[in-house]
């Protein structure tokens, strides 16, 4: 049991180790003496039980007290004050203006002790405190009280729960839901760049859709939902596994993190906004391609995942408008052409879907590749010199007798020979070391 004293200022307890003494209090005494008849002067302290220090300063010695003493004096002075620890926060951290009758609530004091430690001046800071309580076990509510289990709450009003750790998780519930929908109302705004393929919509560069479609809504994502994506994010990313003693993070190779997390949130902003659909519409497109049924375009919208069929046909046509329009701006430049690659092709088709061709047969046509030529000199296409040329018909006096003259023989044997020597050094691993001889053998006096 625990060794208790009893003063007039409350009870102070102390632990079992330790001897049951009462806190030292200096209290001055003072001696008066007369002279005649004349009246007791200003008491004058003695200096019978002070010491050198306290002589000179006029102050009592500081004593050492350790922790939990001076806890133990707090307590008493709020059993004192008839307050509780909740009490004494509550007043200590309220920032409203008193009443007419107390005046101020702040002193000065009061104001700068608060915010020292609300700015993080002292030892121990806001988080640490969090910590302690969240880690205490009296923060979890007993069974059968009211607040038991309603922890991480969006609809309770957390101001008005009372135990610690529904009050802590409902809050940070409640701001981290603030912090998501105010990024996804920002996201979904025509500024952030998913508003596509409608009316005053952002136009989708020729260059930057298809492949680099992903690519942008991730960096969009990343941009303007930093906390939502981060959150995402690491709820898609698996759970690093050890071996020997080491965490090894598992690199999805199907089902990237990022893309499952890009197409989760632009679900989100599709749902928000209708006209935020800029991955919703690629989508579409890989359905269209592939002639998927009219029923999968319903089913895709409904889940914000494409849009509908109609959507996605009207948003061919604006494509078709803007490639139309791309085209004829590169038909125009002086600098830029496109260059076109015909050849004749026959592909083998094996009759895999039942809704294309009854058998197996072989296609013939012509593809045909576009490519985009920049820096492109128009001289190029000139066709004078070349028909100058033709008119000087120097072709009737072209003979093979005079092709084999033309030939540097004794450097084409020169060539022939290193090319040997290269396969050589390539494929014998005996003879890697020449690697770097051969290599100058195809520059400098030596190539002759």
């Amino acid at each position: 049991m625990e060794n208790q004293y009893t003063s007039p200022q409350g009870q102070f307890y102390f632990h079992p180790g330790h001897p049951a003494t009462p806190i030292q209090i200096y209290s001055p005494q003072y001696h008066h003496q007369a002279y005649g008849n004349s009246q007791p002067s200003t008491p004058t302290p003695s200096l019978l039980r002070r010491s050198h220090s306290e002589a000179s300063f006029g102050r009592p010695v500081r004593r050492y007290r350790t922790t939990q003493q001076k806890l133990e004096t707090y307590l008493v002075l709020l059993i004192d004050h008839e307050w509780t620890i909740g009490d004494l926060l509550y007043h200590l951290f309220n920032f409203e203006a008193g009443s007419k009758k107390s005046g101020p609530l702040r002193s000065e004091r009061h104001a700068q002790m608060v915010s020292k430690f609300l700015r993080g001046e002292c030892d121990f800071g806001v988080g640490v405190i969090l910590d302690l309580w969240l880690r205490s076990p009296s923060a979890i509510p007993a069974e059968g009280v009211e607040e038991e289990g309603k922890l991480y709450l969006t609809t309770a009003e957390y101001h008005k729960l009372k135990s610690a750790w529904p009050a802590i998780t409902t809050l940070a519930a409640h701001l981290v839901y603030k912090q998501f929908d105010k990024e996804l109302r920002q996201v979904v705004k025509k500024k952030s760049g998913l508003h596509t393929f409608s009316t005053n919509g952002s136009p989708v560069p020729l260059d930057n859709y298809g492949s680099k479609t992903f690519l942008s809504a991730v960096n969009t994502f990343k941009k303007v939902q930093p906390l939502t994506w981060d959150i995402i994010l690491r709820l898609a990313t698996p759970t690093p596994r050890r071996k020997a003693g080491q965490e090894v993070i598992v690199r999805r190779i199907e089902r990237p993190p990022e893309l499952v997390a890009a197409e989760l949130l632009s679900s989100l902003a599709f749902t928000r906004n209708r006209y935020a659909k800029l991955v919703p519409a690629s989508i579409s497109f890989l359905y269209f391609a592939c002639s998927a049924n009219r029923y999968m375009y319903s089913l895709g919208s409904r889940i914000a995942m494409t849009t509908s069929y109609h959507a996605v046909y009207e948003a061919l046509k604006k494509q078709a408008a803007h490639d139309q329009e791309a085209v004829r701006k590169l038909g125009s430049s002086l600098t830029t052409a496109i260059m076109l690659c015909l050849d004749n092709v026959q592909v083998y088709v094996n009759p895999r879907d039942p809704r294309l061709a009854r058998q197996a047969h072989m296609l013939h046509g012509t593809a045909g590749t576009g490519f985009v030529v920049e820096n492109f000199n128009p001289s190029a296409l000139d066709l004078s010199k070349k028909h100058a040329r033709l008119a000087e018909n120097k072709r009737k006096d072209l003979t093979c007798g005079g092709i084999w003259a033309n030939i540097n023989h004794q450097h084409l044997d020169t060539v022939c020979i290193i090319q040997w020597l290269h396969t050589l050094v390539e494929y014998v691993p005996q003879l890697s070391s020449y690697k770097s001889a051969v290599q100058n053998l195809y520059a400098g006096d030596d190539k002759q």
